[in-house]
């Protein structure tokens, strides 16, 4: 599977353009996966939850597959990122971040 973010092109663990104020903040977006059968779902998702414990910073992101394979689906995608290397990549540029990557899980739960 290749998931494609199509607000962030260069892919669903990569974060561009945060502040370090509000690094992993986000208004949600759309994004394509690609299965390995060449077969496409294409969903929208919103910002479910911030989860702080540790030595991980996890973000939730729930939303529909609104086209192609599974249509109708709940997506659930969970990017972990390593809060030191959140921490010193603001200490590093307090402006904002410029990349920010972490281990992406999607699930997609069809009822029926």
């Amino acid at each position: 599977m290749v998931l494609e973010d199509v607000r962030r092109p260069t892919g669903p663990s990569l974060e561009t353009g945060l502040t370090c104020s509000s690094p992993l903040t986000t208004s949600g977006a759309e994004a394509t996966i690609t299965w390995n059968t060449g077969e496409t779902s294409w969903f929208d998702y919103t910002q479910a939850s911030i989860n702080v414990g540790g030595l991980t910073t996890v973000v939730a992101y729930v939303g529909t597959v609104l086209h192609g394979k599974f249509y109708g689906s709940t997506v659930t995608w969970t990017i972990t990122y390593t809060s030191a290397l959140l921490n010193l990549a603001c200490l590093i540029n307090p402006e904002g971040l410029s990349v920010l990557q972490g281990v992406s899980q999607l699930t997609v739960t069809r009822v029926l």
